[in-house]
């Protein structure tokens, strides 16, 4: 139990990252990143420095009863960055990815 239970979250994690990179090829313009994984079950991404981090949570939580967790919280240098988990059923997490850039183009907007 516990192997298949550890096999199925690996795959979702790995494939929400795979859709992660798809959708902001596709549709950030380049404006959002995803850095390096290097493990676990959280992406790291890379957001305009001039939106600051807990502005963006808060939007996220406010409009679209999502979050993450700002770059400070992993120590990160400097503003722009934030978490973003890996592990909701892939259609949530797609829906997510899609608020978290509308909210990020209403920042800069």
């Amino acid at each position: 139990e516990v192997p298949a239970q550890r096999a199925r979250v690996r795959g979702r994690v790995r494939a929400n990252l795979a859709v992660l990179h798809d959708m902001l090829a596709a549709g950030s313009g380049g404006v959002v990143d995803v850095l390096r994984a290097e493990g676990g079950w959280n992406a790291l991404l890379r957001v305009p420095a001039v939106i600051e981090e807990n502005e963006l949570v808060l939007r996220l939580i406010r409009e679209h009863r999502l979050t993450g967790q700002p770059g400070y919280f992993f120590d990160m240098p400097s503003n722009g960055y934030l978490a973003v988990s890996l592990l909701p059923e892939p259609e949530e997490f797609r829906r997510g990815i899609r608020a978290l850039l509308a909210a990020v183009d209403a920042l800069l907007g």
